[in-house]
């Protein structure tokens, strides 16, 4: 059946397949890091043209229509879901704010700047507008409504978003320069986009009050159930922190204060940095998706090579933007996207990290292989209605597990669907490239941020602790909830005995990519060596299944030497903490050090420092060659020891993973 997840997750892709000549135009370049000046003038002609300004672009005249149609139809959908927005003739986009730059000034410099720019200013009560923007909405709580459950009602809240009707594309435009939170239009879009496709679920499954048809459901399932007290809190917890994610509230910063937004800066700031400086080799751990694209291909019967062959197409990202057009969301066009789920906020070192994703290529790796999977699994469901639309005998139990019925089935036309038929067919294809694909999941967002909302200090502490662990909870919590899902002991067996051996299978060859990118001779045990010992091969396949299990990275910050990258400790409560304890060691470390008497290595321990903990090159494709041509001759320069300490290291190594290094590297 539905749920309030996956029926976001369609609504987005729905509004996206009839905008996708707005994420073409107007996506970020360079690693999404740039617009160019063709880019900007014709987003900001677009803008124009969306608050009624002939500019004479007619491009730009066609993909504000793309928006206003997208736009219209959302608000319509919310409506027939019990909200009430009225249509606003003067309302062309969103607004964004930024809190902080907002806050930075009197109310009296706010209004000066914004009032001559609005039509309605005289109807306003800009000082309200003020506080409410200045505080996060925390001025319009009360201990009552602060709380899960009270409030006002959600179907009556999405009007208060267009309050504000500027004159003109141009005074939009000069307010988003002083006050905006963004300079990319996409952004504003996609953001209102992801806010309407969410109410409108929770109006949809939950009604007009969804807070309190939680709280209601929630409190029946446990005295239904009789769940004891320590039971009845563990379950209430995540049940809160799941709902607070798929309702979006895990998203809306709680910093109001000046301290409390820098404390959300800070954090959100040393995550970017981790994910900057850490995913570079990312990429090669990706590699085990393939693993979970082979075992759920077959598990649906579809054809594993069809799917590849369209995964190779789309490393074009023309043929992705066709195949988002069936209702796909467009998520590599989206910079945001990416900030959001790996809990990195905005700014300059969110962008980096984002810049790294895609130099890496991880990016386009997974959106090719997501896309890939939900392409063909579409078809195969098209397929699957011809077949027994033919009278032909057919297995749709797929269809009956997403609750159609054998007449719902006869129905559809996969040429000329309705909204409701799509809808449903969207979100069994988003569930579904998820199991094939992992990504992060409501649910494993709910642990790796506790429900708790960011710039607070428990929700940001939480998520600094479990940066990088949400892929191997994704990992447990959806594959193995499906192999505990199918119906007989051998049929649990079959499907978990696929996934073990497809991704550790598919973990090897991402263990032996990234020994090679770092420039090493594959490792004793590996498939390369003939003359492995049954515990070498035992050892190497460990570390084969733990990589295709999706500890791959985690394994990395782990296993990694401890004398160089911190303690396991430290690490477990996240990269953050490490690397702070990495800093600490390389600097009042190196003085202690020296006040006892012992051999100090301050300068190639800082320059240690700054190529692990500060260097966002350090791709997969670059590791090696920085690491040996340029680290190692600043080591050198400034340690005369440093070739004699290299060789011993090297010799460890040697000694403990029968590796040394290429050739080349030497």
């Amino acid at each position: 059946g539905s749920n309030i997840e996956y029926r976001t997750k369609a609504l987005i892709g729905m509004a996206h397949s009839e905008m996708m000549d707005v994420f073409s135009e107007l996506h970020n370049t360079a690693f999404g890091l740039r617009r160019g000046a063709k880019t900007k003038n014709m987003a900001d002609d677009m803008i124009k043209e969306l608050f009624g300004t002939d500019t004479g672009n007619p491009r730009a005249r066609q993909l504000a229509d793309q928006w206003q149609n997208v736009s219209e139809k959302m608000r319509l959908r919310f409506n027939e879901a019990g909200g009430a927005i009225g249509k606003l003739d003067t309302w062309g986009m969103p607004q964004s704010h930024a809190q902080h730059k907002v806050a930075a000034v009197p109310f009296e410099e706010w209004e000066n700047f914004i009032a001559p720019k609005l039509a309605n200013a005289e109807e306003l009560d800009l000082k309200h507008i003020y506080e409410t923007i200045r505080t996060g909405g925390a001025n319009k709580l009360d201990t009552k409504t602060a709380r899960l459950g009270g409030g006002k009602m959600l179907a009556n809240q999405n009007a208060e978003q267009r309050v504000l009707h500027f004159k003109d594309g141009d005074a939009w435009l000069d307010y988003n320069k002083a006050f905006g939170s963004t300079s990319d239009p996409l952004s504003v879009f996609s953001d209102h986009i992801r806010s309407m496709a969410t109410d409108t679920s929770l109006l949809e499954i939950m009604g007009p009050n969804p807070d309190a048809m939680f709280r209601m459901l929630n409190d029946e399932v446990v005295r239904v159930g009789k769940v004891g007290t320590n039971k009845q809190k563990g379950f209430e917890g995540y049940t809160e922190a799941l709902y607070n994610v798929v309702s979006g509230k895990v998203d809306e910063s709680a910093a109001v204060s000046t301290q409390s937004r820098a404390l959300q800066t800070g954090f959100e700031s040393a995550r970017a940095l981790q994910t900057a400086t850490k995913l570079g080799s990312a990429t090669l751990s990706a590699i085990s998706d393939l693993g979970t694209l082979f075992v759920n291909t077959k598990y649906h019967g579809m054809s594993m090579g069809k799917v590849m062959k369209t995964m190779l197409k789309n490393f074009n990202v023309d043929n992705q933007a066709e195949i988002a057009k069936l209702g796909f969301a467009a998520d590599i066009f989206n910079s945001t996207l990416s900030q959001r789920y790996t809990e990195l906020g905005k700014g300059w070192t969110s962008q980096a990290s984002e810049a790294v994703m895609r130099a890496s290529g991880l990016s386009i790796w997974t959106e090719a292989a997501n896309k890939a999977f939900q392409y063909e699994f579409y078809s195969h469901l098209g397929d699957i209605a011809k077949r027994m639309q033919a009278g032909k005998k057919t297995d749709y139990r797929i269809f009956r597990q997403y609750g159609f019925t054998k007449d719902e089935i006869m129905e559809l036309d996969f040429d000329n669907l309705d909204v409701e038929q799509q809808t449903r067919l969207l979100e069994m294809v988003n569930q579904e490239g998820e199991y094939a694909v992992m990504q992060g999941s409501a649910r494993a967002r709910a642990v790796s941020t506790g429900g708790m909302q960011k710039g607070s200090a428990g929700g940001e502490l939480v998520r600094t602790s479990m940066q990088f662990k949400t892929f191997p909870a994704t990992f447990m919590i959806q594959q193995m909830g499906r192999m505990f899902l199918q119906g007989d002991a051998m049929s649990k067996f079959k499907y978990g005995a696929g996934i073990i051996t497809s991704t550790t299978v598919m973990g090897a060859l991402a263990v032996m990519a990234k020994d090679a990118a770092k420039g090493y001779t594959p490792r004793e045990g590996s498939p390369l060596d003939e003359k492995a010992k049954p515990e070498e091969q035992a050892k190497f396949w460990t570390a084969a299944m733990l990589q295709g299990g999706g500890a791959g990275i985690l394994g990395d910050l782990l296993f990694t030497d401890q004398s160089r990258a911190g303690s396991v400790a430290a690490t477990l409560v996240g990269p953050s903490v490490s690397t702070v304890e990495r800093g600490y060691k390389a600097t009042v470390g190196q003085l202690h050090r020296a006040k006892e008497g012992k051999d100090t290595h301050f300068a190639t321990d800082m320059i240690d420092f700054a190529n692990r903990e500060m260097n966002p090159l350090n791709l997969w494709y670059t590791k090696a060659l920085i690491e040996r041509y340029v680290v190692d001759n600043m080591k050198m320069m400034m340690d005369k020891n440093y070739a004699r300490d290299k060789r011993r290291k090297e010799r460890n190594r040697k000694k403990k993973y029968g590796q040394e290094k290429m050739e080349f590297f030497k």
